[in-house]
């Protein structure tokens, strides 16, 4: 039996908000959900206490893909999915799961240009033609461009490129943010992250840091999640920074990481808001 109490004790008392990243957190991946996490996010959202947001790497189809389950269940209704929320492609976009992307909080688009020499770059590289490769430069909804290999596999090709991606962005100022999501290299406009995601929740909905818990699985420095888990209540249910001392590594605590982990996070932040 896990033993949840030494976390228990790092919940706050006051919770106004839920940021949580999404695969390897509350998902293993588009179409490998968790049952017990839906109910857990639907529990907490009829409460109508705090606010949940989605911060995610992944783009809209696929953010949207997992939502909607949500948003299908019976058991929920409107006056509840106000509190449910989307900032999608690692913070570029954002909105209420309601309004969908047609009426967003905001939304950054990559600079077509600059994606059109990156593009130039890649094709010099032969990563265009690599059959290894997987590379999504999407033609609307511009939000961030994805590598990936093609079987899904994370590994030292993919962190050869990445490497690549941040020297050149830094050696020509490239306008891009350069990101590892655990399964892909994650390309970015500039300054435009989960950090960025988290500072327009506290000042758009009124909420101050310390009344949001972070969560994610990719808190090291070359995480996607890194600028997520950064602040105050961050929990890492995965890859965690030691150099952060806010960063609450959960598997350290209760011998438990990913998806299992954040259900116990989840019951946990649940019983709070309750009381």
């Amino acid at each position: 039996m896990i033993d949840s109490s030494p976390l228990k004790k790092l919940i706050p008392n006051t919770i106004k908000a839920i940021a949580s990243d999404l695969d390897g957190t509350l998902s293993l991946g588009v179409g490998k959900d968790n049952q017990t996490v839906l109910d857990l996010i639907i529990a907490i959202l009829k409460l109508q206490k705090a606010h949940f947001f989605l911060v995610t790497g992944r783009k809209y189809i696929s953010t949207k893909v997992y939502y909607q389950k949500i948003i299908d269940d019976t058991r929920i209704g409107n006056d509840d999915l106000k509190f449910l929320h989307a900032y999608i492609a690692n913070g570029t976009a954002a909105y209420n799961v309601l309004a969908d992307i047609g009426s967003p909080y905001y939304a950054f688009e990559l600079n077509k240009y600059a994606v059109a020499e990156l593009g130039k770059f890649f094709d010099k590289q032969g990563w265009l033609t690599d059959s290894s490769l997987l590379i999504d430069i999407p033609s609307e909804h511009r939000f961030k461009i994805m590598i990936r290999n093609s079987d899904g596999s994370w590994g030292n090709r993919l962190e050869e490129i990445g490497a690549i991606l941040i020297a050149q962005v830094k050696k020509y100022k490239l306008p891009f943010e350069v990101n590892s999501s655990g399964a892909a290299i994650d390309i970015t406009p500039k300054s435009i992250n989960k950090n960025y995601a988290l500072t327009d929740i506290q000042e758009r909905f009124l909420i101050k840091n310390e009344e949001i818990v972070k969560i994610g699985d990719r808190g090291s420095k070359e995480g996607n999640d890194f600028d997520l888990l950064k602040h105050p209540h961050s929990f890492t249910v995965s890859e965690h920074d030691p150099d952060n001392p806010l960063q609450v590594n959960v598997p350290e605590l209760i011998g438990v990481k990913g998806v299992e982990a954040s259900i116990i996070l989840l019951e946990l932040i649940l019983e709070k808001l309750q009381k």
